[in-house]
């Protein structure tokens, strides 16, 4: 597959994600479709910064000339920390829920909220 990307990582994620289900991080949330591709984006990232030496890489497949296209990966710490700062504010329920640290239903609307 890395090879197939031809040092692209965004063609990477792709292939990832059409290739090996356990990557497709998507559902519906409000009737649209939504993709996160965490996992994809992360094995991209770790990849590519496994192979890096003082901002040589070490194997010219992984030398993506898109690295910056990657996101910020869609997980709860983000959200941790703007709820923290006050610039994301949670639903009561929501708040609930988080402040007594129990686990939300996955694919659920609270879960994409977060997300």
């Amino acid at each position: 597959l890395v090879e197939a990307a031809g040092q692209s990582v965004a063609r990477l994620v792709d292939l990832l994600v059409c290739r090996l289900p356990g990557f497709r991080d998507e559902g519906i949330y409000a009737g649209r479709q939504v993709f996160f591709y965490k996992r994809a984006q992360i094995c991209a990232a770790d990849l590519w910064g496994a192979f890096q030496d003082g901002g040589q890489c070490l194997d010219p497949r992984l030398d993506f000339k898109d690295v910056d296209q990657l996101t910020i990966f869609p997980d709860y710490r983000l959200p941790q920390l703007l709820r923290h700062f006050g610039v994301l504010k949670y639903s009561e329920t929501l708040s609930e829920l988080v402040d007594a640290q129990e686990e939300l239903p996955a694919g659920g609307a609270m879960e994409f909220e977060i997300r």
